[in-house]
């Protein structure tokens, strides 16, 4: 073989190297699955990965992982009744995260639910059990659940709907839906709107928004809501014989506090 051979064969054998290299580094979705009985707790740590959870009226748990990125790892374990599913591993240095990872859940309705992420969207149906869920950039959608509800973003948008029991919703920049909720409910945001579209008030109730906008629509009957609400540089608007404003009697007692933000009960 020539020198030129060899020079050429040396260079193709350094670029197929290169080029395998970088495929690994994508690397391919890949695909996990588990299976559990009779659990009462699943706690998610996800990361990037968006979670959907759905329960339903029997007694096994199954999660299927989909589109595992190459450098990131899945673990599963029980212990006692409870599950705890983690996501370790970071994006690949060539070529990023390929598909879309997630891990949808099903599980019996009783289970009670904690997920966290970090740039993954939530999404929480039919569940009869406690439920907590943050994420750092992603939204928090949860609908026909009954139980206590702790929701929190900094970044993104959270909608309930369907819903009963005690809800607590923080969002440091995204707004607040809320729709069809029979409970108590403690709703703030930094920058971003509250709007509640149809709520029945079953204790005390509390809104509160830094530069955004709050609107509430109750389905009481008249003389159960007395609103106490006080603006820095907002308007504030309480309609309808069913709701008082001021320190009245009533059986309910609803507080809103703006800054710039306007507010509209009825």
């Amino acid at each position: 073989m020539n020198e030129r051979c060899r020079r050429t064969t040396a260079i193709a054998v350094v670029l197929l190297f290169a080029a395998t290299a970088v495929v690994s580094a994508m690397g391919f979705p890949e695909g996990q699955n588990f299976e559990f009985d009779r659990i009462t707790e699943l706690e998610i740590e996800a990361g990037i990965f968006a979670v959907e959870i759905q329960g339903h009226s029997g007694s096994t748990t199954e999660i299927e992982v989909r589109a595992i990125p190459r450098g990131f790892v899945v673990d599963a374990r029980e212990r006692r009744g409870s599950v705890e599913v983690v996501v370790k591993g970071r994006p690949p240095v060539f070529g990023g995260v390929t598909g879309k990872p997630r891990i949808l859940v099903s599980l019996p309705v009783a289970t009670g639910v904690t997920v966290d992420t970090s740039t993954g969207d939530i999404y929480i149906e039919k569940i009869n059990s406690d439920i907590a869920a943050s994420a750092t950039t992603g939204d928090i959608d949860v609908r026909d659940v009954a139980g206590a509800i702790d929701l929190g973003v900094t970044t993104g948008g959270i909608d309930v709907s369907q819903c009963r029991g005690e809800l607590t919703a923080k969002a440091t920049t995204g707004d607040i839906g809320v729709d069809d909720f029979q409970g108590v409910m403690d709703l703030d945001t930094t920058t971003g709107d509250i709007d509640v579209r149809s709520f029945r008030v079953t204790g005390n109730a509390g809104f509160s928004a830094t530069t955004g906008d709050v609107d509430v629509a109750f389905q009481n009957a008249p003389g159960d809501i007395t609103i106490d609400a006080t603006s820095t540089t907002g308007d504030i608007d309480v309609e309808g014989s069913r709701l008082s404003r001021g320190t009245a009697a009533a059986r309910f007692v609803v507080r809103g506090r703006t800054t710039t933000g306007d507010q509209s009960y009825r």
